[in-house]
């Protein structure tokens, strides 16, 4: 295989959306390709408590979402990033 496609399978991925059937059905195309850690939260204002915790190698974060919208989280986060994070935004 080659180096630049390796794939860390132990990766924290964390889904922030609102609609839990978009974030569980994420989590589970997610789970289903080798992942093995998979959080989902479905509520905006929780995610910017439980981030630091989590310590995600991987976010796949929602734009449009209330109370906070997606650009709002990751401002709120801005503080607390220690290393490299990969995004992906949706809307």
């Amino acid at each position: 295989m080659d180096p630049t496609y390796a794939v860390n399978k132990n990766a924290r991925i964390l889904i922030i959306d609102d609609d839990e059937t978009s974030a569980s059905t994420l989590a589970k195309i997610i789970k289903k390709a080798g992942y093995a850690v998979c959080i989902t939260i479905t509520d905006p204002a929780l995610a910017v408590d439980r981030f630091i915790h989590i310590n995600p190698d991987i976010v796949l974060l929602d734009l449009h979402m209330e109370p906070f919208s997606g650009i709002e989280v990751l401002k709120k986060w801005a503080p607390s990033w220690s290393r490299g994070l990969a995004l992906q935004c949706w809307f």
